[in-house]
């Protein structure tokens, strides 16, 4: 993959296509976007690897290349610290952070406009 990300040609429509319910079940996506990750970050960086999902789209669903099983935040960081990618826990875990803390902010800005304070 990363010979053919260096070719020009991105790999984001086989990060989409990854997300096959029966690959996913069986851990053989987990493991291969593991060993894609790795070798990807010894040749560039994050932001790289982050600007790659974003363009595949997959940015928010890295959860979602864990079998169903496995799916939480917890799993997630320990898969990946065990593999040498504690930058990318460390990313993905600000990331959800800043997602819940805006969900957050959604939700107040919703309720105080429905029922604003009476004076």
């Amino acid at each position: 993959m990363v010979f053919s990300y260096k070719l020009g040609c991105l790999p984001e429509n086989v990060l989409q296509t990854l997300l096959n319910d029966r690959l996913v079940a069986k851990g053989s996506v987990m493991g291969f976007v593991t060993t894609f990750f790795q070798v990807f970050l010894q040749k560039e960086n994050l932001d790289d690897l982050v600007a790659l999902l974003t363009k595949a789209r997959v940015v928010n669903r890295l959860l979602d290349f864990m079998p169903p099983s496995k799916r939480s935040l917890e799993d997630f960081n320990a898969h990946f610290s065990a593999a040498g990618l504690g930058p990318l826990v460390e990313w993905n875990t600000r990331r959800e952070i800043d997602t819940k803390v805006a969900e957050l902010q959604e939700g107040l800005e919703r309720m105080m406009s429905a029922d604003p304070p009476h004076s």
